[in-house]
């Protein structure tokens, strides 16, 4: 069962983020989805990462949502900077990263939530893509489809690079991959409806 930090210091530093989705994606990651609840709004691969993870920490869901949180704004941060310097530089690129990180809403990327985890997906499955490494960006695109509902526009911005490398002289944008790169994200949003799906059906008969 999930540890609830009520009181003290324990709630100071763990128990205040125990809030809002944050209770759901708990949850989810100790006992699963049921077909008929409501926890079949949040999608997967977050709840799986903190199970997956939590032996890391003791077996602690919730210490170990915090630190999926934060190290996949780490990289999510990193991403950032190395996807605007394309195009806009350094300097540019370092001040988006620093407007991301000041942000009032930016505490919600330490919280145990998926908004760190899928921004750090989207902007690697980007930056993986500009790079012509598509296997890498598509599995991320797919992952980012498992991590929130919104994960399948990132089909957009990544046709748009599949389409955008057929210009180019890399023979690695010749294939299929810069077009399942594009459609991952959708993939992995469609997966996720089909297994509720399946689970309902199954809870009916």
């Amino acid at each position: 069962i999930p540890m609830l930090y009520e009181t003290g210091i324990e709630f100071k530093l763990i128990g205040i983020w125990e809030r809002w989705d944050a209770c759901w994606y708990t949850k989810i990651a100790t006992f699963g989805y049921h077909p008929s609840g409501s926890e079949t709004a949040f999608f997967p691969f977050f709840p799986a990462l903190m199970r997956l993870v939590s032996p890391l920490f003791g077996g602690n869901i919730v210490l170990a949502g915090i630190a999926i949180s934060t190290t996949a704004l780490v990289l999510a941060l990193w991403g950032v900077q190395r996807l605007a310097a394309r195009d806009v530089g350094d300097a540019a690129a370092r001040r988006a990263v620093m407007y991301i990180a000041i942000f009032p809403a930016a505490l919600f990327f330490f919280a145990p939530f998926t908004e760190s985890l899928f921004l750090a997906l989207a902007v690697w499955s980007m930056e993986l893509a500009r790079s012509g490494r598509w296997g890498a960006a598509g599995a991320l695109g797919l992952l980012a489809g498992m991590t929130r509902p919104v994960g399948i526009f990132l089909a957009l911005p990544n046709l748009w690079l599949a389409l955008s490398s057929r210009r180019g002289t890399d023979p690695r944008s010749r294939g299929l991959g810069p077009w399942l790169a594009a459609v991952a994200p959708i993939v992995g949003f469609a997966v996720f409806t089909l297994l509720l799906s399946s689970m309902s059906a199954a809870s009916v008969a």
